[in-house]
């Protein structure tokens, strides 16, 4: 939280996407009210993601999920819905990966958020 709140105004204003892969990422710190994701969207991120929860499966999540969003172009609820799909497929539980979610900006796409990589794995 220290090093985002440190960045100057806008710093954050050519990052579409903004994850915080860690556990309750995606809830306000219980001293002051601030969040991680507050502070990337104030600092000009489109979209910030993360999880209320702790998501004990969060490799096979992360791996399916990247794939979907920057291989295979998919939007950002695809990407997170064939994920879930995975994790639950391969342990019948969604061991907290469904509490992944997002803050957006106004004006951005949110969910429908689809990147545009530049070389995926070269």
């Amino acid at each position: 939280m220290y090093y985002l709140a440190n960045l100057s105004p806008g710093a954050l204003s050519r990052t579409a996407l903004i994850v915080f892969a860690g556990c309750h990422s995606l809830g306000e710190e219980a001293q002051d009210g601030d969040s991680l994701w507050g502070a990337a969207l104030t600092k000009g991120a489109d979209v910030a993601a993360g999880f209320t929860g702790s998501p004990l499966a969060y490799p096979l999540f992360f791996d399916v999920f990247w794939t979907k969003l920057n291989r295979d172009g998919a939007t950002l609820d695809n990407a997170k819905n064939v994920a879930l799909a995975a994790v639950f497929a391969e342990w019948d539980q969604y061991y907290d990966c469904d509490t992944f979610g997002i803050h957006f900006a106004q004006g951005s796409q949110g969910w429908a958020l689809r990147l545009r990589p530049a070389r995926y794995g070269q």
